[in-house]
């Protein structure tokens, strides 16, 4: 048997937590608190939305952008915070990334400079790491979005995954409305809406099933015989 192509999501799913919502708090620590309260809440709120389909993922990523105003200078204690972030089920499972480390791609519509560290901590190759990147004007002073990555735009998902042209079956593994498109449109075979952290209802129904932990996947796979 062909052995599967597995698309994990990253945030909500490889991390407990949401990127961006991490970043706020990062940006707005010296702010008073109303304002931090503000930033935060919003930024939430978008999130939110795009993830559950309820505004498009393009809209959703600039809006964010244009609040938070991102500096290099963020950049170090976000990675340092999301390596605490890590999914434990994931962490107990680093065997499984390593021995199939070269049918496991990351895609997602954060930002290569956040996902690359810890992807390489589970063996995952960089070029197996799909998502946007950070472009900073001459003078680093803010950022600018790159239109002509795929994870920018809507449908992102289905675009960076299509330029692969990979082998099926493919497991995509996530917890939002961009995961599910890529069984929707025909770029995955099974959809498993990763709930360990949140749990969408919209979604629910059209998943293959709902994973609380990334030990039932495994779990499932071995039965099958997909996975040794």
């Amino acid at each position: 048997m062909q052995t599967p192509t597995f698309i994990f999501d990253f945030d909500s799913t490889f991390i407990r937590v949401e990127t961006l919502d991490v970043l706020a708090e990062i940006v707005s620590a010296n702010f008073s608190e109303a304002d931090k309260v503000k930033l935060t809440s919003q930024i939430k709120l978008l999130t939110e939305k795009a993830m559950s389909g309820q505004l498009s993922f393009s809209e959703a990523l600039t809006q964010r952008l244009d609040l938070l105003k991102i500096k290099p200078e963020h950049l170090t204690p976000l990675q340092e915070n999301l390596k605490e972030k890590i999914s434990t089920s994931f962490l107990e499972n680093k065997d499984f990334f390593s021995k199939y480390s070269q049918h496991i791609y990351i895609v997602s519509g954060g930002f290569r400079e956040f996902i690359v560290p810890i992807a390489s901590m589970f063996k995952i190759p960089s070029s197996h790491v799909l998502a946007n990147e950070f472009v900073w004007d001459s003078n680093k002073t803010y950022f600018v979005q790159q239109i002509e990555n795929h994870l920018s735009q809507d449908k992102g998902k289905c675009l960076a995954v299509a330029s692969l042209q990979l082998n099926k079956p493919v497991y995509i593994i996530g917890d939002g409305y961009t995961d599910y498109e890529l069984k929707k449109e025909g770029f995955a075979n099974h959809f498993y809406l990763y709930v360990e952290h949140v749990k969408r209802d919209s979604l629910v129904s059209v998943a293959d099933s709902c994973l609380y932990s990334l030990n039932e996947l495994l779990e499932l796979l071995k039965n099958e015989k997909i996975i040794s």
